[in-house]
């Protein structure tokens, strides 16, 4: 029988170990993950009034947030309406404190004209929601609405 030598030990060894922690990573995992960084914040719900507008109209809309626990300062964004020239007529942010369960904010926002001119076309244009604090973005959702003249 031969024997092993040191070298050979030595790689036995650190196979081993890198098996383990794998195998220690792989049930870790499996049993909820990684602890999280930051808060749970969650968006339970963005909706507005209507799903079809026309020019002018005056858009609600209303998002519902669940949070684990209480954070202040905390911004939301809402963008869209985004023309053909790339530019976003809908850009409305509001600074809040959540509380731990459900918070609702409610948002209004006057559609711009839907036409040729403007830019604007009918058709489909997603709302893009953040949900930020401390400058990291937490939480986010997008809804879509259809907009004719």
């Amino acid at each position: 029988m031969r024997r092993r030598t040191f070298l050979q030990k030595k790689s036995t060894i650190a196979l081993v170990v890198i098996i383990l922690a794998i195998v220690i990573v792989g049930l870790f995992m499996g049993l909820g993950g990684l602890p999280s960084s930051g808060p749970a914040v969650s968006v339970s719900s963005f909706q507005t009034d209507k799903d079809q507008y026309h020019s002018k109209e005056t858009m609600k809309v209303q998002v519902t947030l669940t949070s684990d626990t209480r954070l202040e300062n905390v911004k939301i964004f809402l963008e869209g309406i985004k023309d053909r020239y790339g530019e976003l007529h809908l850009k409305k942010n509001t600074t809040l404190t959540l509380i731990p369960g459900t918070n609702t904010v409610n948002l209004e926002y006057q559609l711009p004209t839907c036409s040729k001119c403007s830019g604007i076309d009918p058709g489909d244009y997603p709302l893009n929601l953040s949900v930020v604090q401390n400058g990291v973005q937490i939480a986010r959702g997008v809804h879509t609405v259809h907009l004719e003249q």
